[in-house]
């Protein structure tokens, strides 16, 4: 009995050391009061952290199979968090030489999920990353300061960018759907974006360069809605509402204190030239919208209505320049071209 005993115990350690083998986990750690925390279950995960300066903080958490987790931290009291759930997952850190007092935390759950985040040579940047689902991949580049970057998907197929450079600029990403794309870049000081796509197969681009620039993208339903917006300048406004599918949203805008609005699914109240409103009308497919300006405190707004089909085209050169084009029915057509300032276009379509 005893001989049995002991060979069941030899059993179940060298089972517990098979399970136990296929992880790797490398810390390095130089300098003072840094702390590190690893956490791994399964077989195949890799874990590694490697932190230089004084007073960084790195957490890890791992469960599944195949998973890879790393954190790289120099300088001064930067912290990253990890958490992986799934199997295939891959999660990167790095917080570079001379950065001090940046946060990212990044989770993820599922499978084949990628997430990235990088600060690079600033100080007090935040990113946190949060997936759901599979086949998710999301990247953040922050260089500068006092930058902030959040993302959040859900579903399966969807990809997410984020390159931000300046000083306190700030970017909210998020998607829930199938197979949905975002990319968003900013340059420059006090730039905001804020990115929202739900349904599946919907594609946003986002470039602010210049400072103070504001935008907002929402694409609801789908499938296959598309919006794309630059701001190159100071002070630019932008707002892009797409409900339905199939639908085209485009701004172009160089200068400074221009605003460009686009409503598809939505009516607008105005009085004079101030908008008082925009009102939920539903769904609508096939538009395109677009609008371009060069100059400054340029204003243009668009709506599209009702069964769709429509085309609105904006173009204004100069300054002080309004154009408001308001299309309702089906298969209207709309072109407003500005050239000079202090000109003003009222356009009303329905059938």
């Amino acid at each position: 009995m005893k001989k049995n005993i002991l060979s069941l115990l030899a059993l179940l350690v060298t089972s517990g050391f098979c399970f136990a083998q296929n992880n790797v986990s490398t810390i390095t750690a130089t300098g003072n009061n840094n702390t590190s925390t690893v956490n791994q279950a399964g077989n195949s995960n890799v874990a590694d952290i490697t932190q230089i300066g004084d007073n960084n903080a790195g957490t890890q958490s791992q469960t599944g199979t195949s998973n890879e987790a790393y954190i790289d931290q120099s300088a001064t009291g930067n912290s990253s968090t990890q958490t992986q759930f799934g199997t295939s997952n891959l999660a990167q850190s790095w917080q570079t030489i001379g950065s001090n007092n940046n946060r990212s935390i990044q989770y993820q759950s599922g499978t084949d999920n990628d997430a990235v985040t990088e600060a690079l040579d600033g100080q007090n940047n935040q990113a946190s990353q949060t997936q759901y689902g599979n086949l998710n991949n999301t990247n953040t580049h922050l260089h500068g300061n006092s930058n902030q970057s959040d993302q959040f998907q859900n579903g399966t197929g969807n990809d997410q960018y984020t390159w931000v450079h300046g000083t306190s600029n700030f970017l909210y990403q998020s998607q829930g759907g199938q197979d949905n794309y975002g990319y968003v870049e900013q340059s420059g000081t006090g730039n905001r974006g804020n990115q929202y796509q739900s349904g599946s197969l919907n594609s946003a681009s986002m470039y602010q360069y210049g400072d103070n620039n504001r935008g907002e993208q929402y694409t609801y339903q789908g499938p296959s809605n598309s919006a794309f917006a630059l701001q190159w300048g100071n002070g630019n406004w932008f707002r892009q509402y797409s409900l339905g599918s199939s639908n085209l949203t485009y701004i172009w805008s160089e200068g400074n204190g221009n605003s460009a609005e686009q409503y598809q699914g939505y009516s607008l109240t105005f009085t004079g030239e101030t908008l008082n409103s925009y009102n939920f009308e539903g769904a609508t497919d096939a538009n395109d919208a677009e609008i371009n300006q060069f100059g400054d405190s340029n204003r243009a707004y668009q709506s599209q209505n009702d069964a769709g089909s429509h085309d609105a085209i904006a173009i204004q050169t100069g300054s002080d320049n309004f154009s408001l084009q308001q299309q309702h029915g089906n298969n209207q057509n709309s072109t407003i071209t500005h050239t000079g300032s202090g000109n003003a276009s009222f356009v009303n379509q329905n059938n």
